[in-house]
């Protein structure tokens, strides 16, 4: 019985890869001196500031978002900063 070539799965090799528009979330270690761990709960609130500048990453960016959560492991709150860029209509450039 002859083997079955099977199809090989992914994009065509040597394709390039596609530019996204993403966001740069700042994760940050639990305040928390003897926790340190990024773990983290579900966000629960949000805090946005229109600001144009460059992130961490050198791409720019014309939004901070301040996102709250809690430390899975020791319970302690921390805010998350995330740099985004979004359209003039208000929607997320992705």
């Amino acid at each position: 019985m002859p083997a079955e070539k099977t199809k090989k799965q992914g994009r065509p090799e040597g394709s390039g890869n596609r530019d996204y528009g993403q966001s740069v979330v700042v994760v940050s270690k639990c305040p928390n001196p003897e926790c340190g761990s990024t773990e983290r709960s579900e966000y629960t609130s949000r805090s946005e500031l229109e600001f144009n500048g460059i992130d961490p990453l050198g791409q720019p960016y014309n939004l901070i978002v301040w996102r709250a959560c809690q430390c899975k492991t020791c319970g302690q709150w921390r805010r998350d900063k995330s740099y985004e860029t979004k359209k003039d209509n208000g929607e997320p450039i992705i």
